[in-house]
C-alpha cells in the first residue's frame, strides 16, 4: 500500500468519504482559523483508516494510514492569502517513532484502486483522483484553485531532525482568489500524505504533532500559519489551532493515553539547531552521501587498440523525482585512455534535457510534467548517457575500474525555500581487456580504486553576500550557490507570478549580462556552468558558448 511520490500534491479527498471531522480541543471555537489532522479514506475507497493498529497486524507486516491536514475557517470569510504547515511524529508510552515514514500522495496520479462516486460542489463525480479543499468541477473532473508545494521526507536536516518531516505551502490564484470545493472549509482536505509503521514497530502512543518555531534565517516566517488578507498571520500562539493526531500501536507494554483531545506540544521558542547543515568542506563534499540512489557504467570487455562504444550508464533512484543532476566523466582511467560522450539523450526520463560540455554535464527537468507541474520520476534501470571509451594499443590484459568524477543530486525545492541536496554513490565502471600476458598496467585486477572526491565548486559557493550585494547565481538567497539556485530560477522563469523570488535573489540570479538587467535563461545557464568550473560569475553571454 505505501507509495512514495516525490513530487508536491496539490489535490486531496472529500471529508465525505472519510466522516465526520475531528472536533478541536478545548477552546477551538475561539480560534479565527484552524489546522487539524484526521485519519482517511483507504485506497480501496470504501474504508476509513484507524488511529489504533493492533498488536497482530504490525507483527504481520509494515501498516500504512492515510492521514488528511483539513483546515477550519470558523466563519466563511474565505480570506486566506497563503498555509504553510510542518509537522513531525513524536512518541510515548514505550513507542519509538524511528523507521515511521511519511509520503505524500500525488493528485496528477489515481489513489484509489478504482474510480469513487462523490459529490463536489453539488456536482457528481466519479474519480480516482484526490480532491482537494479548494476548487471546482470543469469538464467533469475537479479543478484546484490554488497552488499547493509540499515535502514529506525521512528527516529534516535545517532543523537537525532524525525522524519523519512533512510541510505544505498553499497560496489561492492570485486572480480569482479561493472557494470551497464543498459546502465548508473542511468538506475536503487540504493535503494527504501516509503514515507508515514499519513491521515490528514498538507499542506505545504516537502523535503526528505541527512544528511551531520561527525561522532562523527569515524571523517573520512562523514553521505553522495562515495568512489572512491584512498581512495578518495567525499561529499556533496567536488565533490559530493546530490539533495533532494520536495513533496507538497496541501490545503487551503499551499504556493507553488518557485523553486523545489534548492539544499538541508546541515548540515556542526557535530550535537551537534551525541552521543549515555546516559545511565542512568545499564544492559537493559539503553534502551527504545517499548510498541508495547510485550511478554505475555497465561492465564491458574490450582487446587492446579497440574504441567500446555505447556503454550505458545506469541510474537508480529508488523512484524519485528530480530537478537537476550534475555529473562529470570519470577522469581517473590510466594514461592513454580516452573517454567521451556517446549519445545526448537521457533514458532516464520522459521528459528533461541533458546539457552537456567539457565533461560536465547537468540534466535539468526544466521541461516537467505538464499535468501538475512537477518533475517525473527518474525511470530506474535506464541509461544515463551513454559513453564511449578508447582503449590504447599498449593496454596490458586485465581489469581496470573507473568512476565518474562528480554526481550531485536535487530534488524539488522544498516548500520552505530549502532543497534536498546531495550526493549520490559513485559505483565503479569496469572495463576487462582480453589477452594472457601478465598486467603491467598500474591498475591490476586485484587493485582497489577509491571513487574520487567530487570536483571543487567556485569560490562564490561559500561566500555570504553582504546585503544589497549580489552573491552571483545565489538566486535563492541563502548565502551559497549551488544547483538548488538552478532549480529556484528555473521555477521563477517558468511562472515568476506564482513562484516568487526575494528582491536579493533577483538581484543575485542576474548574473550573465549584468548590464542588461535582464533575467533569463542565459542566468540559468551560467550558474550551471559556474557549478562545473566552465564560467565564473558574473561572466558575459559570449563566454557560454
Amino acid at each position: 500500500m505505501k507509495k512514495l511520490i516525490s513530487a508536491a500534491a496539490a489535490m486531496a479527498m472529500a471529508a465525505s468519504m472519510v466522516g465526520s471531522a475531528v472536533p478541536f480541543a478545548t477552546g477551538a471555537a475561539d480560534a479565527e482559523k484552524g489546522l487539524y489532522f484526521d485519519v482517511f479514506t483507504n485506497r480501496d475507497g470504501k474504508t476509513k483508516a484507524s488511529t489504533t493498529i493492533s498488536k497482530e497486524d504490525i507483527t504481520a507486516g509494515d501498516v500504512t494510514i492515510p492521514v488528511g491536514v483539513f483546515m477550519k475557517e470558523n466563519a466563511d470569510t474565505q480570506d486566506i492569502k497563503s498555509i504553510m504547515a510542518q509537522w513531525t511524529v513524536n512518541a510515548a508510552d514505550g513507542g519509538d517513532p524511528t523507521g515511521i515514514t511519511f509520503a505524500q500522495c500525488s493528485f496528477a496520479k489515481p489513489y484509489f484502486d478504482a474510480a469513487v462516486d462523490m459529490s463536489v460542489g453539488g456536482t457528481n463525480i466519479s474519480s480516482e483522483y484526490l480532491v482537494g479543499f479548494s476548487g471546482e468541477v470543469v469538464d467533469e473532473e475537479w479543478s484546484e484553485i490554488g497552488s499547493i508545494k509540499a515535502a514529506c521526507l525521512p528527516k529534516y536536516d535545517y532543523l537537525k531532525l532524525d525522524k519523519a518531516y512533512g510541510s505544505i505551502a498553499w497560496v489561492p490564484n492570485a486572480s480569482s482568489g479561493y472557494k470551497y470545493s464543498g459546502a465548508k472549509s473542511d468538506e475536503f482536505p487540504v493535503f494527504v500524505f501516509e503514515v507508515t509503521f514499519p513491521k515490528g514497530t514498538k507499542a506505545g502512543t504516537y502523535t503526528v504533532d505541527f512544528l511551531d518555531y520561527l525561522d532562523e534565517k527569515n524571523s517573520n516566517v512562523p514553521s505553522t500559519m495562515i495568512e489572512i488578507a491584512g498581512q495578518k498571520r495567525l499561529t499556533p500562539t496567536s488565533g490559530l489551532e493546530a490539533k495533532s493526531i494520536t495513533f496507538t500501536v497496541e501490545g503487551d507494554q503499551v499504556t493507553p493515553p488518557t485523553t486523545t483531545t489534548t492539544p499538541p506540544p508546541q515548540t515556542t521558542t526557535p530550535p537551537q539547531t534551525t541552521k543549515p547543515p555546516v559545511t565542512t568542506g568545499e564544492g559537493d563534499n559539503k553534502y551527504e552521501t545517499k548510498d541508495d540512489f547510485t550511478i554505475e557504467p555497465e561492465a564491458r570487455t574490450a582487446k587492446p587498440g579497440e574504441t567500446i562504444e555505447k556503454i550505458p550508464v545506469i541510474i537508480d533512484s529508488n523512484g524519485r523525482s528530480v530537478s537537476t543532476l550534475v555529473f562529470r566523466l570519470p577522469e581517473d582511467l590510466p594514461d592513454g585512455w580516452e573517454v567521451e560522450l556517446s549519445s545526448k539523450k537521457c533514458g532516464c526520463t520522459e521528459l528533461g534535457k541533458l546539457n552537456f560540455e567539457q565533461n560536465a554535464a547537468t540534466y535539468n527537468a526544466a521541461t516537467i510534467d505538464p499535468d501538475n507541474g512537477h518533475p517525473l520520476p527518474i525511470i530506474d534501470g535506464n541509461p544515463m548517457v551513454y559513453i564511449n571509451i578508447k582503449v590504447p594499443e599498449d593496454a596490458a590484459p586485465g581489469d581496470y575500474e573507473y568512476f565518474f568524477a562528480r554526481f550531485h543530486i536535487v530534488e524539488e525545492v522544498r516548500a520552505d525555500g530549502y532543497s534536498n541536496a546531495y550526493n549520490g554513490k559513485i559505483l565503479p565502471g569496469k572495463i576487462t581487456i582480453e589477452g594472457d600476458a601478465p598486467q603491467t598496467t598500474d591498475k591490476p585486477a586485484q587493485t582497489t580504486t577509491k571513487a574520487p572526491d567530487t570536483t571543487k565548486a567556485p569560490a562564490q559557493t561559500t561566500t555570504t553576500a553582504k546585503p544589497g550585494t549580489p552573491l552571483y547565481g545565489d538566486a535563492n538567497d541563502n548565502g551559497e550557490v549551488n544547483i538548488a539556485d538552478v532549480v529556484v530560477l528555473n521555477k521563477w522563469l517558468h511562472n515568476n507570478e506564482d513562484y516568487a523570488m526575494t528582491d536579493q535573489g533577483k538581484l543575485n540570479a542576474n548574473c550573465c549580462d549584468v548590464s542588461a538587467g535582464k533575467i533569463n535563461a542565459e542566468d540559468s545557464d551560467a550558474i550551471i556552468k559556474s557549478l562545473v568550473s566552465l564560467v565564473e560569475l558574473p561572466c558575459a553571454a559570449t563566454d557560454l558558448k
